[in-house]
């Protein structure tokens, strides 16, 4: 659930997890965060200073739109094994109305010097009219003793990942290093408007179809001797929009279920604000 006032302060409310944001001006964003992950409660504070910039979009008049991004953040992780702090710092090249591309480096560094840094990248090429070809990929380096809350996961995989002790841990064995990646292809469903009891308009549906995998290495030498995870799925992307227009909507409705590795099949739902 999500409570927001203006575009200037923003809570929101889920299973296990509470997050605010307080935007001061367009470049500025405070935000905090505190939930329970793996078991283990964690928190964090932060600041973003985000850039905007001018596209050539053919209009006659000026459009302003973000570009770059900067956030820093400090994370307190409480586990059964002890207390650990860190600190984090990300760059973020945003996507823009002339490309959708987007690319992120961000660092995590702890007291003792130990840390990790993950690189990250989105793509797509249009094979089609409204036919694109999507791509992701994630490549993680961890350096120094590093302690477990800070080990990598597969996390965007979404069938390995179970319920246990009224949370969710991952089926896949963390790791110092990680690569994976994923390959989409999205289709047109329809664009049509629909009526959903004179509460919300459906204002369109794409329709994904997805291929995904990665590993994760305790050491460097490992690279390349570990079986990876592989899931297939498919997706249906769903805009909608309440209060006339006022109140813009995100639903994501999928199925993934695992080709290789131990996972489970599963059928996810996620409802946001744009």
């Amino acid at each position: 659930m999500t409570l927001s006032y203006l575009d200037r302060v923003r809570l929101s409310v889920g299973e296990g997890a509470v997050s605010g944001d307080v935007f001061r001006g367009r470049n500025h964003r405070f935000s905090f965060a505190a939930g329970i992950e793996t078991g283990d409660l964690v928190g964090s504070v932060g600041y973003a200073f985000t850039s905007f910039g001018r596209p050539e979009s053919g209009s006659a008049g000026t459009y302003w739109e973000p570009d770059i991004s900067v956030a820093v953040s400090g994370h307190r992780v409480i586990a059964g094994d002890g207390a650990l702090f860190y600190g984090h710092c990300g760059l973020f090249d945003l996507p823009s109305i002339q490309q959708s591309r987007w690319r992120a480096i961000e660092f995590d560094l702890t007291p003792a010097g130990s840390g990790r840094v993950t690189v990250s990248a989105f793509d797509e090429v249009r094979l089609f009219p409204r036919v694109y070809l999507q791509a992701t990929a994630t490549l993680g380096l961890g350096f120094g003793q590093i302690p477990p809350p800070l080990l990598f996961h597969l996390g965007e995989l979404v069938s390995f990942w179970k319920r246990q002790g009224g949370g969710w841990i991952a089926t896949t064995s963390p790791g110092a290093f990680k690569l994976s990646g994923s390959l989409a292809l999205e289709l047109p469903a329809s664009e049509e408007l629909f009526n959903v009891v004179n509460v919300m308009m459906i204002d369109g549906v794409r329709g994904r179809a997805f291929v995904a995998g990665g590993a994760c290495w305790t050491r460097f030498d490992e690279f390349g001797k570990t079986i990876p995870s592989v899931e297939v799925g498919v997706e249906a992307l769903v805009e909608l929009s309440a209060i006339g227009g006022l109140l813009p909507l995100y639903a994501l409705v999928g199925v993934a279920t695992p080709v290789l590795g131990e996972g489970t099949s599963i059928f996810y739902f996620g409802l946001s604000l744009q």
